[in-house]
Protein backbone atom coordinates (compact mmCIF):
# COMPACT_ATOMS: atom_id res chain seq x y z
CA UNK A 1 0.00 0.00 0.00
CA UNK A 2 0.96 3.17 -0.21
CA UNK A 3 1.71 5.30 3.09
CA UNK A 4 -1.72 7.33 3.62
CA UNK A 5 -2.64 10.70 5.43
CA UNK A 6 -4.16 8.91 8.30
CA UNK A 7 -0.61 7.03 8.91
CA UNK A 8 1.09 10.40 8.78
CA UNK A 9 -1.02 12.66 10.49
CA UNK A 10 -1.52 9.94 13.28
CA UNK A 11 2.52 9.11 13.07
CA UNK A 12 2.67 12.83 13.90
CA UNK A 13 1.20 12.33 17.37
CA UNK A 14 3.83 10.14 18.42
CA UNK A 15 6.53 12.82 18.39
CA UNK A 16 4.92 14.53 21.29
CA UNK A 17 2.89 11.61 22.94
CA UNK A 18 3.83 8.90 25.30
CA UNK A 19 2.60 6.07 23.17
CA UNK A 20 5.14 3.80 20.85
CA UNK A 21 5.39 3.78 16.93
CA UNK A 22 7.40 0.48 15.81
CA UNK A 23 7.33 -2.94 17.49
CA UNK A 24 9.04 -6.13 16.39
CA UNK A 25 7.62 -8.76 16.89
CA UNK A 26 9.02 -12.46 17.56
CA UNK A 27 6.45 -14.88 16.40
CA UNK A 28 8.92 -18.02 16.55
CA UNK A 29 12.84 -18.17 17.88
CA UNK A 30 13.84 -21.27 15.34
CA UNK A 31 15.03 -21.32 11.74
CA UNK A 32 15.77 -23.09 9.07
CA UNK A 33 19.35 -21.72 8.84
CA UNK A 34 22.64 -21.41 10.95
CA UNK A 35 24.71 -18.39 10.20
CA UNK A 36 27.15 -18.55 12.32
CA UNK A 37 27.39 -14.15 13.34
CA UNK A 38 23.03 -14.75 14.69
CA UNK A 39 22.67 -14.88 17.93
CA UNK A 40 18.64 -14.50 18.08
CA UNK A 41 17.28 -18.04 16.89
CA UNK A 42 17.28 -21.26 18.92
CA UNK A 43 17.31 -24.21 16.60
CA UNK A 44 14.04 -26.62 17.43
CA UNK A 45 12.48 -23.85 18.96
CA UNK A 46 8.28 -23.41 19.70
CA UNK A 47 5.68 -21.52 17.18
CA UNK A 48 4.23 -18.86 18.86
CA UNK A 49 0.10 -19.70 18.10
CA UNK A 50 -1.68 -17.66 16.29
CA UNK A 51 -4.44 -16.36 18.60
CA UNK A 52 -1.17 -15.17 21.13
CA UNK A 53 -0.10 -13.75 18.16
CA UNK A 54 -3.19 -12.00 17.51
CA UNK A 55 -3.24 -10.96 21.43
CA UNK A 56 -0.33 -9.62 21.36
CA UNK A 57 -1.30 -7.27 18.25
CA UNK A 58 -3.82 -6.57 19.90
CA UNK A 59 -2.16 -5.18 22.79
CA UNK A 60 0.59 -3.06 20.87
CA UNK A 61 -2.76 -1.82 18.44
CA UNK A 62 -4.53 -0.28 22.04
CA UNK A 63 -0.81 1.10 22.76
CA UNK A 64 -0.75 2.30 19.46
CA UNK A 65 2.00 0.66 17.46
CA UNK A 66 1.53 1.88 13.88
CA UNK A 67 4.26 0.11 12.11
CA UNK A 68 4.84 -4.07 13.06
CA UNK A 69 8.04 -5.57 11.46
CA UNK A 70 7.69 -9.62 12.55
CA UNK A 71 10.79 -11.80 12.63
CA UNK A 72 12.26 -15.25 14.08
CA UNK A 73 14.20 -17.42 14.01
CA UNK A 74 13.12 -17.20 10.07
CA UNK A 75 9.35 -15.70 10.18
CA UNK A 76 7.75 -17.81 7.28
CA UNK A 77 8.61 -21.24 9.58
CA UNK A 78 5.43 -20.17 10.86
CA UNK A 79 2.09 -20.86 8.71
CA UNK A 80 -0.22 -18.45 10.24
CA UNK A 81 2.08 -15.92 9.28
CA UNK A 82 -0.31 -14.68 6.47
CA UNK A 83 -3.58 -14.82 9.11
CA UNK A 84 -1.10 -12.56 11.62
CA UNK A 85 -0.76 -9.67 8.82
CA UNK A 86 -4.42 -9.78 8.12
CA UNK A 87 -5.09 -9.48 11.40
CA UNK A 88 -2.27 -6.28 11.60
CA UNK A 89 -4.00 -4.70 8.71
CA UNK A 90 -8.22 -5.08 10.25
CA UNK A 91 -6.83 -2.69 12.30
CA UNK A 92 -6.85 1.56 11.99
CA UNK A 93 -8.85 0.78 8.47
CA UNK A 94 -5.44 -1.01 7.41
CA UNK A 95 -3.67 2.67 7.39
CA UNK A 96 -0.71 0.81 9.66
CA UNK A 97 2.07 -0.94 8.48
CA UNK A 98 3.15 -4.67 8.23
CA UNK A 99 6.58 -6.18 7.20
CA UNK A 100 8.16 -9.22 7.44
CA UNK A 101 11.32 -10.52 8.22
CA UNK A 102 12.98 -13.51 6.09
CA UNK A 103 15.89 -15.08 4.30
CA UNK A 104 13.63 -15.69 1.88
CA UNK A 105 14.05 -19.82 1.10
CA UNK A 106 10.92 -20.68 2.47
CA UNK A 107 9.03 -18.90 -0.33
CA UNK A 108 7.17 -19.85 -2.87
CA UNK A 109 4.28 -18.76 -5.35
CA UNK A 110 1.29 -19.45 -3.21
CA UNK A 111 2.77 -18.00 0.02
CA UNK A 112 3.76 -15.04 -2.02
CA UNK A 113 0.26 -14.68 -3.23
CA UNK A 114 -0.86 -15.57 0.65
CA UNK A 115 0.83 -12.63 1.52
CA UNK A 116 -0.72 -9.98 -1.16
CA UNK A 117 -4.13 -11.16 -0.10
CA UNK A 118 -3.30 -10.75 3.40
CA UNK A 119 -2.09 -6.95 2.83
CA UNK A 120 1.61 -6.90 3.14
CA UNK A 121 2.91 -3.83 3.11
CA UNK A 122 7.05 -4.42 3.18
CA UNK A 123 9.48 -7.66 3.24
CA UNK A 124 12.84 -7.32 3.69
CA UNK A 125 14.91 -10.02 2.28
CA UNK A 126 18.70 -10.77 3.87
CA UNK A 127 21.16 -11.84 1.76
CA UNK A 128 24.55 -11.30 2.64
CA UNK A 129 27.26 -12.64 0.12
CA UNK A 130 27.11 -13.49 -3.73
CA UNK A 131 28.50 -17.03 -2.67
CA UNK A 132 27.35 -19.08 0.57
CA UNK A 133 30.24 -19.02 3.29
CA UNK A 134 30.87 -20.57 6.40
CA UNK A 135 29.75 -17.11 8.10
CA UNK A 136 26.60 -16.99 5.91
CA UNK A 137 24.37 -19.44 4.54
CA UNK A 138 22.17 -17.02 3.25
CA UNK A 139 23.87 -16.30 0.00
CA UNK A 140 22.56 -14.34 -3.51
CA UNK A 141 23.54 -17.64 -5.29
CA UNK A 142 21.04 -19.54 -3.00
CA UNK A 143 18.31 -17.24 -3.56
CA UNK A 144 18.37 -15.27 -6.68
CA UNK A 145 15.14 -17.75 -7.98
CA UNK A 146 13.77 -16.50 -4.83
CA UNK A 147 14.22 -13.04 -5.44
CA UNK A 148 12.80 -13.08 -9.19
CA UNK A 149 10.18 -14.81 -7.89
CA UNK A 150 9.15 -12.20 -5.56
CA UNK A 151 9.51 -9.58 -8.64
CA UNK A 152 7.69 -11.33 -10.39
CA UNK A 153 4.35 -12.44 -8.00
CA UNK A 154 4.69 -9.65 -5.22
CA UNK A 155 2.33 -6.73 -4.55
CA UNK A 156 3.99 -5.73 -1.86
CA UNK A 157 7.46 -3.47 -1.68
CA UNK A 158 11.05 -5.51 -1.03
CA UNK A 159 14.10 -4.66 0.26
CA UNK A 160 17.42 -6.45 0.17
CA UNK A 161 19.25 -6.52 3.24
CA UNK A 162 22.55 -7.13 3.65
CA UNK A 163 25.00 -7.31 6.94
CA UNK A 164 28.37 -5.65 5.99
CA UNK A 165 31.33 -6.74 7.36
CA UNK A 166 35.11 -8.16 6.34
CA UNK A 167 33.50 -10.83 4.36
CA UNK A 168 31.48 -9.24 1.93
CA UNK A 169 33.13 -6.03 2.27
CA UNK A 170 35.29 -6.35 -0.94
CA UNK A 171 32.06 -7.46 -3.44
CA UNK A 172 29.62 -5.56 -2.72
CA UNK A 173 29.22 -3.56 -5.31
CA UNK A 174 29.36 -6.50 -7.25
CA UNK A 175 26.54 -7.65 -5.44
CA UNK A 176 24.60 -4.77 -6.50
CA UNK A 177 25.18 -4.80 -9.57
CA UNK A 178 24.15 -8.40 -10.13
CA UNK A 179 20.76 -7.07 -8.68
CA UNK A 180 20.65 -3.74 -10.12
CA UNK A 181 17.75 -4.94 -12.90
CA UNK A 182 15.35 -5.96 -9.76
CA UNK A 183 12.71 -3.32 -9.25
CA UNK A 184 13.52 -3.53 -5.30
CA UNK A 185 15.61 -1.38 -2.60
CA UNK A 186 18.74 -1.88 -1.11
CA UNK A 187 20.14 -1.43 2.34
CA UNK A 188 22.63 -2.25 4.33
CA UNK A 189 23.08 -2.97 8.57
CA UNK A 190 26.54 -2.34 10.25
CA UNK A 191 27.97 -5.61 11.77
CA UNK A 192 27.41 -5.47 15.73
CA UNK A 193 28.63 -7.49 18.37
CA UNK A 194 27.20 -8.90 21.27
CA UNK A 195 25.22 -5.75 23.18
CA UNK A 196 24.65 -4.46 19.75
CA UNK A 197 28.51 -2.38 19.59
CA UNK A 198 29.78 -1.68 16.16
CA UNK A 199 32.23 -4.57 15.65
CA UNK A 200 33.46 -3.09 12.66
CA UNK A 201 35.71 -0.10 11.76
CA UNK A 202 38.02 1.64 8.91
CA UNK A 203 38.22 3.47 6.09
CA UNK A 204 37.56 1.11 3.60
CA UNK A 205 33.60 1.15 4.85
CA UNK A 206 33.34 4.79 4.71
CA UNK A 207 33.25 4.59 0.79
CA UNK A 208 30.34 2.28 0.69
CA UNK A 209 28.14 4.30 3.05
CA UNK A 210 29.27 7.39 1.40
CA UNK A 211 28.10 5.74 -2.12
CA UNK A 212 24.95 4.07 -1.15
CA UNK A 213 24.12 5.48 2.14
CA UNK A 214 22.51 2.71 4.79
CA UNK A 215 18.54 2.64 3.66
CA UNK A 216 18.03 4.33 0.36
CA UNK A 217 16.70 7.82 1.04
CA UNK A 218 16.90 7.37 4.90
CA UNK A 219 21.14 8.82 5.47
CA UNK A 220 20.30 11.58 7.83
CA UNK A 221 22.14 9.93 10.40
CA UNK A 222 25.34 8.67 8.50
CA UNK A 223 27.66 11.19 10.03
CA UNK A 224 27.41 9.36 13.47
CA UNK A 225 28.24 6.02 11.38
CA UNK A 226 31.56 7.59 10.05
CA UNK A 227 32.46 8.29 13.04
CA UNK A 228 31.63 5.09 14.48
CA UNK A 229 33.81 3.44 11.68
CA UNK A 230 36.55 5.31 12.54
CA UNK A 231 36.46 4.41 16.24
CA UNK A 232 34.79 7.97 17.68
CA UNK A 233 31.87 7.22 19.74
CA UNK A 234 31.95 10.41 21.76
CA UNK A 235 28.65 11.86 19.81
CA UNK A 236 25.55 11.35 21.79
CA UNK A 237 21.95 10.35 21.41
CA UNK A 238 19.01 9.38 22.92
CA UNK A 239 17.68 5.95 22.40
CA UNK A 240 13.80 5.48 22.69
CA UNK A 241 13.94 1.95 23.17
CA UNK A 242 11.47 0.38 25.28
CA UNK A 243 9.30 3.30 24.93
CA UNK A 244 8.58 4.73 20.70
CA UNK A 245 10.47 1.40 19.67
CA UNK A 246 9.24 -2.20 21.35
CA UNK A 247 10.98 -5.41 20.88
CA UNK A 248 8.56 -8.25 21.91
CA UNK A 249 10.34 -11.40 22.61
CA UNK A 250 8.27 -15.07 21.63
CA UNK A 251 7.48 -15.02 25.24
CA UNK A 252 5.54 -12.13 25.18
CA UNK A 253 8.31 -9.80 26.54
CA UNK A 254 9.05 -6.11 25.88
CA UNK A 255 12.61 -5.33 25.62
CA UNK A 256 14.09 -2.27 24.97
CA UNK A 257 15.94 -4.17 21.39
CA UNK A 258 17.01 -7.40 20.47
CA UNK A 259 20.64 -6.89 22.47
CA UNK A 260 19.50 -5.25 25.30
CA UNK A 261 17.64 -6.40 28.23
CA UNK A 262 16.68 -3.38 29.80
CA UNK A 263 14.06 -3.70 31.99
CA UNK A 264 11.93 -6.32 30.88
CA UNK A 265 8.05 -6.86 31.37
CA UNK A 266 4.78 -8.66 29.86
CA UNK A 267 3.47 -6.80 27.04
CA UNK A 268 0.32 -7.59 28.22
CA UNK A 269 0.38 -5.76 30.88
CA UNK A 270 2.42 -2.74 29.75
CA UNK A 271 0.78 1.09 29.69
CA UNK A 272 1.72 4.21 28.32
CA UNK A 273 3.19 5.03 31.76
CA UNK A 274 5.02 2.33 31.78
CA UNK A 275 6.98 2.91 28.43
CA UNK A 276 7.81 6.17 29.27
CA UNK A 277 9.96 5.23 32.18
CA UNK A 278 12.19 4.13 29.10
CA UNK A 279 12.38 7.13 28.07
CA UNK A 280 15.98 7.41 29.62
CA UNK A 281 19.46 7.95 28.16
CA UNK A 282 20.54 3.83 28.02
CA UNK A 283 24.35 3.09 28.67
CA UNK A 284 25.11 1.03 25.79
CA UNK A 285 24.08 4.04 23.50
CA UNK A 286 27.39 4.73 22.78
CA UNK A 287 28.92 2.52 19.82
CA UNK A 288 25.25 0.99 19.08
CA UNK A 289 24.92 0.10 15.49
CA UNK A 290 21.46 -1.17 15.53
CA UNK A 291 19.87 1.00 12.68
CA UNK A 292 15.93 0.17 13.65
CA UNK A 293 16.38 1.43 17.12
CA UNK A 294 18.42 4.65 15.88
CA UNK A 295 16.28 5.59 13.24
CA UNK A 296 13.31 5.19 15.18
CA UNK A 297 14.51 7.60 18.06
CA UNK A 298 16.63 10.09 15.43
CA UNK A 299 13.03 10.51 13.62
CA UNK A 300 10.72 10.52 16.47
CA UNK A 301 13.53 13.17 18.88
CA UNK A 302 14.51 15.25 16.29
CA UNK A 303 11.80 15.65 13.20
CA UNK A 304 13.29 18.62 12.21
CA UNK A 305 16.66 17.10 11.00
CA UNK A 306 15.10 14.26 9.63
CA UNK A 307 12.38 16.83 7.85
CA UNK A 308 14.24 16.47 4.84
CA UNK A 309 14.71 12.51 4.72
CA UNK A 310 11.17 12.22 5.18
CA UNK A 311 9.85 14.61 2.43
CA UNK A 312 12.25 12.93 -0.16
CA UNK A 313 10.94 9.25 1.02
CA UNK A 314 7.46 10.99 0.43
CA UNK A 315 8.30 11.32 -3.04
CA UNK A 316 9.59 8.35 -3.49
CA UNK A 317 6.69 6.12 -2.63
CA UNK A 318 5.06 7.01 -5.68
CA UNK A 319 7.34 4.29 -7.25
CA UNK A 320 6.14 0.76 -7.21
CA UNK A 321 8.59 -1.59 -5.35
CA UNK A 322 10.77 1.09 -4.29
CA UNK A 323 11.14 2.31 -1.04
CA UNK A 324 13.18 1.23 1.89
CA UNK A 325 10.84 -0.17 3.85
CA UNK A 326 8.00 0.16 6.51
CA UNK A 327 11.00 1.71 8.88
CA UNK A 328 11.41 4.19 6.21
CA UNK A 329 7.76 5.15 5.65
CA UNK A 330 7.48 5.22 9.02
CA UNK A 331 9.82 8.46 8.93
CA UNK A 332 7.39 10.50 6.75
CA UNK A 333 5.86 11.11 10.83
CA UNK A 334 9.11 13.59 10.78
CA UNK A 335 8.26 15.49 7.69
CA UNK A 336 4.80 16.05 8.77
CA UNK A 337 5.88 16.53 12.70
CA UNK A 338 8.07 19.67 11.76
CA UNK A 339 6.31 21.19 8.43
CA UNK A 340 3.04 20.42 8.27
CA UNK A 341 2.14 19.90 11.87
CA UNK A 342 2.79 22.42 14.11
CA UNK A 343 2.29 20.38 16.65
CA UNK A 344 6.01 19.29 17.15
CA UNK A 345 7.35 20.81 20.34
CA UNK A 346 11.21 21.53 21.38
CA UNK A 347 11.58 18.63 24.32
CA UNK A 348 11.46 20.89 27.41
CA UNK A 349 13.47 18.41 29.55
CA UNK A 350 16.39 18.10 27.00
CA UNK A 351 16.31 21.07 24.92
CA UNK A 352 18.07 21.32 22.43
CA UNK A 353 17.97 17.21 21.60
CA UNK A 354 22.07 16.09 22.81
CA UNK A 355 22.67 15.14 19.27
CA UNK A 356 21.64 18.41 17.53
CA UNK A 357 23.85 20.05 20.23
CA UNK A 358 27.39 18.03 19.47
CA UNK A 359 26.97 16.88 16.31
CA UNK A 360 30.16 18.98 15.15
CA UNK A 361 31.58 22.30 14.73
CA UNK A 362 28.98 23.32 12.23
CA UNK A 363 26.36 25.17 13.85
CA UNK A 364 23.05 23.33 14.85
CA UNK A 365 20.88 25.67 13.80
CA UNK A 366 21.67 24.89 10.08
CA UNK A 367 19.61 21.81 10.64
CA UNK A 368 16.68 23.75 9.91
CA UNK A 369 17.87 23.97 6.33
CA UNK A 370 17.18 20.72 4.58
CA UNK A 371 20.00 19.67 1.58
CA UNK A 372 21.14 21.79 -1.16
CA UNK A 373 17.58 23.39 -1.24
CA UNK A 374 15.21 23.78 1.43
CA UNK A 375 12.28 22.13 0.85
CA UNK A 376 10.36 23.79 3.66
CA UNK A 377 10.66 27.38 1.58
CA UNK A 378 9.82 25.36 -1.67
CA UNK A 379 6.55 24.32 -0.56
CA UNK A 380 4.53 27.53 0.08
CA UNK A 381 5.04 30.87 -0.27
CA UNK A 382 5.93 33.27 2.72
CA UNK A 383 3.27 34.34 4.84
CA UNK A 384 2.86 38.21 4.46
CA UNK A 385 2.73 41.09 7.94
CA UNK A 386 -0.67 41.04 8.49
CA UNK A 387 -1.52 37.44 7.72
CA UNK A 388 1.88 36.53 10.60
CA UNK A 389 0.34 39.08 13.31
CA UNK A 390 -3.17 37.33 13.32
CA UNK A 391 -1.78 33.85 13.54
CA UNK A 392 0.86 35.05 16.58
CA UNK A 393 -2.65 36.45 18.31
CA UNK A 394 -4.02 33.15 17.84
CA UNK A 395 -5.36 31.94 21.22
CA UNK A 396 -3.99 28.56 20.73
CA UNK A 397 -0.22 28.06 20.99
CA UNK A 398 0.04 25.33 18.53
CA UNK A 399 -0.75 27.98 15.78
CA UNK A 400 1.39 30.52 17.36
CA UNK A 401 3.98 28.11 17.25
CA UNK A 402 3.61 27.16 13.60
CA UNK A 403 2.90 30.91 12.68
CA UNK A 404 6.55 31.20 14.20
CA UNK A 405 7.99 28.33 12.21
CA UNK A 406 6.56 29.32 9.21
CA UNK A 407 7.66 32.93 9.23
CA UNK A 408 11.82 31.72 9.83
CA UNK A 409 12.48 32.44 6.36
CA UNK A 410 16.26 33.85 4.91
CA UNK A 411 15.86 37.49 4.12
CA UNK A 412 12.00 37.73 5.21
CA UNK A 413 12.71 41.18 7.17
CA UNK A 414 8.86 41.82 7.12
CA UNK A 415 8.58 39.01 9.90
CA UNK A 416 11.14 40.69 12.25
CA UNK A 417 9.16 42.86 14.13
CA UNK A 418 6.15 40.24 15.02
CA UNK A 419 8.70 37.77 15.92
CA UNK A 420 10.73 40.37 18.41
CA UNK A 421 7.88 40.98 19.55
CA UNK A 422 7.10 37.43 20.92
CA UNK A 423 10.51 36.68 21.71
CA UNK A 424 10.30 39.18 24.03
CA UNK A 425 6.97 38.26 25.24
CA UNK A 426 7.68 36.29 28.70
CA UNK A 427 4.05 35.18 29.06
CA UNK A 428 4.22 33.34 25.82
CA UNK A 429 5.47 29.21 26.23
CA UNK A 430 8.93 28.38 26.38
CA UNK A 431 9.21 26.45 23.43
CA UNK A 432 7.38 29.22 21.37
CA UNK A 433 9.58 32.24 22.05
CA UNK A 434 13.18 29.84 21.51
CA UNK A 435 11.28 29.36 18.60
CA UNK A 436 11.25 32.93 17.74
CA UNK A 437 14.76 33.35 18.32
CA UNK A 438 16.08 30.85 16.03
CA UNK A 439 13.40 32.10 13.60
CA UNK A 440 15.36 35.77 13.79
CA UNK A 441 18.70 33.72 13.49
CA UNK A 442 17.34 32.01 10.11
CA UNK A 443 15.96 35.39 8.66
CA UNK A 444 20.30 36.70 9.52
CA UNK A 445 19.16 40.19 9.82
CA UNK A 446 21.16 42.82 11.91
CA UNK A 447 18.07 44.38 12.95
CA UNK A 448 17.45 41.48 15.44
CA UNK A 449 19.99 41.81 17.22
CA UNK A 450 18.88 44.18 20.22
CA UNK A 451 15.92 41.75 20.74
CA UNK A 452 18.14 38.71 20.64
CA UNK A 453 20.60 40.24 22.75
CA UNK A 454 18.01 41.26 25.12
CA UNK A 455 16.71 37.53 25.23
CA UNK A 456 20.10 36.59 26.72
CA UNK A 457 18.26 37.65 30.21
CA UNK A 458 15.30 35.36 29.50
CA UNK A 459 14.60 33.17 32.64
CA UNK A 460 14.39 29.75 30.47
CA UNK A 461 17.98 28.54 29.56
CA UNK A 462 16.13 27.25 26.56
CA UNK A 463 15.48 30.85 25.29
CA UNK A 464 18.93 31.67 25.85
CA UNK A 465 20.48 29.08 23.91
CA UNK A 466 18.32 29.87 20.94
CA UNK A 467 18.97 33.81 21.11
CA UNK A 468 22.87 33.02 21.72
CA UNK A 469 22.54 30.55 18.47
CA UNK A 470 21.38 32.91 16.47
CA UNK A 471 23.14 35.75 17.75
CA UNK A 472 26.04 33.71 16.32
CA UNK A 473 24.62 34.36 12.79
CA UNK A 474 24.57 38.43 12.87
CA UNK A 475 26.60 40.49 10.78
CA UNK A 476 27.51 42.83 13.57
CA UNK A 477 30.52 43.50 15.64
CA UNK A 478 28.64 44.05 18.85
CA UNK A 479 27.42 40.56 18.93
CA UNK A 480 31.15 38.95 19.76
CA UNK A 481 30.99 41.01 23.33
CA UNK A 482 27.55 39.80 23.67
CA UNK A 483 28.64 36.05 23.15
CA UNK A 484 31.74 36.48 25.13
CA UNK A 485 29.66 37.86 28.29
CA UNK A 486 27.38 34.20 28.20
CA UNK A 487 30.01 32.32 28.10
CA UNK A 488 31.81 33.56 30.98
CA UNK A 489 28.64 33.84 33.11
CA UNK A 490 25.78 31.85 31.79
CA UNK A 491 24.55 29.29 34.47
CA UNK A 492 23.64 27.07 31.53
CA UNK A 493 25.71 24.95 29.96
CA UNK A 494 23.46 25.06 26.54
CA UNK A 495 23.54 28.80 26.23
CA UNK A 496 27.68 28.68 26.61
CA UNK A 497 27.65 25.88 24.21
CA UNK A 498 25.78 28.16 21.93
CA UNK A 499 28.29 31.09 22.31
CA UNK A 500 30.91 29.26 21.81
CA UNK A 501 30.00 28.12 18.64
CA UNK A 502 28.91 31.92 17.86
CA UNK A 503 32.42 33.19 19.07
CA UNK A 504 34.15 30.52 16.38
CA UNK A 505 31.73 31.73 13.60
CA UNK A 506 32.92 35.38 14.16
CA UNK A 507 36.53 34.30 13.27
CA UNK A 508 37.65 37.80 15.42
CA UNK A 509 40.67 37.46 16.92
CA UNK A 510 39.98 38.71 20.54
CA UNK A 511 37.08 35.69 20.68
CA UNK A 512 40.32 33.55 20.96
CA UNK A 513 40.73 34.51 25.11
CA UNK A 514 37.39 33.95 25.87
CA UNK A 515 37.36 30.41 24.27
CA UNK A 516 40.53 29.66 25.84
CA UNK A 517 39.14 30.82 28.68
CA UNK A 518 36.26 28.15 28.42
CA UNK A 519 38.51 25.51 27.04
CA UNK A 520 40.81 25.51 29.98
CA UNK A 521 37.81 25.89 32.96
CA UNK A 522 34.34 25.56 31.99
CA UNK A 523 33.09 23.00 33.71
CA UNK A 524 31.02 21.55 30.86
CA UNK A 525 32.66 19.37 29.02
CA UNK A 526 29.67 19.78 25.79
CA UNK A 527 31.22 23.61 26.29
CA UNK A 528 34.80 22.74 26.19
CA UNK A 529 34.89 19.98 23.10
CA UNK A 530 32.96 22.96 21.48
CA UNK A 531 35.33 25.38 22.27
CA UNK A 532 38.01 23.59 21.13
CA UNK A 533 36.21 23.02 18.05
CA UNK A 534 35.98 26.97 17.60
CA UNK A 535 39.53 27.52 18.64
CA UNK A 536 40.61 25.88 15.36
CA UNK A 537 39.60 28.92 13.33
CA UNK A 538 41.60 31.26 15.78
CA UNK A 539 44.85 29.82 15.74
CA UNK A 540 46.43 32.98 17.84
CA UNK A 541 49.77 31.60 20.64
CA UNK A 542 46.70 31.93 23.22
CA UNK A 543 44.65 29.24 21.12
CA UNK A 544 47.41 26.99 20.82
CA UNK A 545 48.68 26.55 24.20
CA UNK A 546 44.72 26.05 25.20
CA UNK A 547 44.58 23.18 22.89
CA UNK A 548 48.08 21.44 23.66
CA UNK A 549 46.57 21.51 27.29
CA UNK A 550 43.42 20.35 26.56
CA UNK A 551 45.37 17.34 25.25
CA UNK A 552 45.24 16.05 28.95
CA UNK A 553 41.92 16.86 29.59
CA UNK A 554 39.69 14.48 31.94
CA UNK A 555 37.11 14.05 29.09
CA UNK A 556 37.74 12.11 26.49
CA UNK A 557 35.84 13.84 23.53
CA UNK A 558 37.73 16.97 24.58
CA UNK A 559 40.93 15.71 24.12
CA UNK A 560 39.63 13.89 20.66
CA UNK A 561 38.48 17.77 19.27
CA UNK A 562 41.45 19.71 20.78
CA UNK A 563 43.83 17.16 18.81
CA UNK A 564 42.00 17.52 16.01
CA UNK A 565 41.82 21.51 15.90
CA UNK A 566 45.80 21.33 16.58
CA UNK A 567 45.89 19.49 13.72
CA UNK A 568 43.95 21.49 11.74
CA UNK A 569 45.72 24.42 12.24
CA UNK A 570 48.75 22.54 10.69
CA UNK A 571 52.42 23.23 11.16
CA UNK A 572 54.81 20.80 12.69
CA UNK A 573 55.08 21.64 16.05
CA UNK A 574 51.25 21.25 16.80
CA UNK A 575 51.28 17.56 14.81
CA UNK A 576 54.15 16.29 17.30
CA UNK A 577 51.98 17.67 20.27
CA UNK A 578 49.11 15.72 18.70
CA UNK A 579 51.09 12.53 18.32
CA UNK A 580 52.89 12.50 21.70
CA UNK A 581 49.18 13.06 23.05
CA UNK A 582 48.63 10.05 21.01
CA UNK A 583 51.50 7.77 22.35
CA UNK A 584 49.93 8.08 25.98
CA UNK A 585 46.37 8.34 25.10
CA UNK A 586 44.51 5.60 27.30
CA UNK A 587 41.31 5.34 25.28
CA UNK A 588 41.55 3.73 21.91
CA UNK A 589 38.55 6.13 20.45
CA UNK A 590 40.54 8.96 20.98
CA UNK A 591 44.23 7.42 19.65
CA UNK A 592 41.41 6.71 16.76
CA UNK A 593 40.65 9.86 16.12
CA UNK A 594 43.76 11.47 16.58
CA UNK A 595 45.45 9.42 14.40
CA UNK A 596 43.47 10.45 11.83
CA UNK A 597 43.75 13.89 12.55
CA UNK A 598 47.73 13.46 12.37
CA UNK A 599 47.72 12.23 8.49
CA UNK A 600 45.72 15.38 7.57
Amino acid sequence: MAVDLKFVLTGAKRVADSRPMYAQVVVTDDCNLSCSYCDEYSPGAPLVPLETMKARVDKLDELGVLVYDFLGGETLLHPGIAALIAHVKSKRGGSNLATIITNGFLLTKDKIEELNEAGLDFMQVSVDTLEPSGWSDKSLKSILPKLKLLAATAKFQVEIQSVLNEVNLNNYDDFRSTLKDLPFAFGFSIMHGKGGRIAIQGERYLGLLEKYGVFEGVNFYGEHLKEMLRGDFSRPWKCLGGFKFLYVTSAGTVLWCAQQRGAPFNLMTASPARLKENDIHKPCEAGCALGCVRMVSHTLGEPLKTCGSSLRLALGMSKPKKVASALAAAFLIGASASAAVPAARLPAEAFPSAARIMGGAEDPLDSLAIGEEDLKDAVASPPNAARLQTALRSRSALERLGAVREAARPRDVSAVPHLAATLLRLNEPTQIRAAAALALGRIGDAIAVASLAEALHDPSPEVRYAAALSLGRMPNDGVTTRLERVLRTDPSWKARFAAAVGLGRSRKDFAAAPLADALAGDCAWQVRQQAARSLQDLPSPRAIRALTEALRDPEPSVRAAAGTALAGIGGPEHKRAVAEAMSIENDASVRTVLALAARR
